[in-house]
C-alpha cells in the first residue's frame, strides 16, 4: 500500500479472532490511488451478521490504518488449492471478474 508492506497473515490473524467469521483471506488488489489496496474476503459463520464497517472498525483497533482492509467482500466459500490451502490467485481472479 503506497510502498508500505502489508502481510496478509497479520490481518487474517486479527480478523479470525471474530467469532462471526468462519474464514477469511486477505490480499492486495489494484488501486489507482495507492497502487494496491488491502481487501478482505470473508466467509461468515452460520447466522452471523457483520458489515464492512464493523470489520474495518474492528481491524482498526488492532492494526495501523494502512493495514486495515479498504474493501471487504463476503463470499460463500474461499477457493482452495489441491493441497487445501487458500488460493489467493484464484480469489484475485474471482474478484477481478466481479468488478
Amino acid at each position: 500500500v503506497s510502498g508500505l508492506k502489508v502481510y496478509p497473515r497479520e490481518l487474517d490473524e486479527v480478523l479470525n479472532q471474530l467469532p462471526a467469521i468462519s474464514e477469511c483471506c486477505t490480499l492486495g488488489i489494484a488501486d489507482s490511488r495507492s497502487g494496491e489496496a488491502v481487501a478482505a474476503c470473508i466467509v461468515l459463520s452460520a447466522g452471523a451478521n457483520l458489515t464492512e464497517e464493523k470489520i474495518q472498525h474492528y481491524a482498526g483497533q488492532y492494526l495501523i490504518p494502512y493495514k486495515c482492509p479498504k474493501h471487504v467482500y463476503f463470499l460463500a466459500k474461499i477457493p482452495k488449492t489441491p493441497a487445501g490451502k487458500q488460493d489467493r490467485k484464484a480469489l484475485l481472479q474471482l474478484l477481478t471478474k466481479a468488478q
